[in-house]
């Protein structure tokens, strides 16, 4: 689900993102001399560098996500609960 999501953002923004780069390009072609327009390369290592950047930070949560136990995590997750409502009730009880 984390990787999938971080994917889902990542075509996104390529969608988003290499048109307007190309238009910016474009401009910046008419507007300074010896600029291409594009340069394919460098748009498609870019693209790659971002994919894979998306997918190492979707990747490092999920596994460590999948690396825990669920029983445990709920437990620990009501001994928690339970800590911090006797804290509070003892806070009250010291004013």
């Amino acid at each position: 689900m984390v990787v999938s999501g971080a994917m889902l953002q990542i075509a996104v923004g390529l969608l988003i993102g290499i048109p307007v780069a190309l238009a910016g390009g474009r401009t910046l072609a008419h507007q300074l001399f010896g600029v291409k327009s594009y340069d394919p390369a460098v748009l498609s290592a870019a693209a790659g560098l971002l994919v894979i950047s998306a997918l190492v930070a979707g990747l490092v949560p999920a596994m460590r996500a999948a690396s825990i136990d669920p029983d445990e995590s709920a437990e620990n997750r009501v001994k928690n609960t339970e800590t911090q409502r006797r804290k509070r009730w003892r806070d009250e009880q010291a004013k």
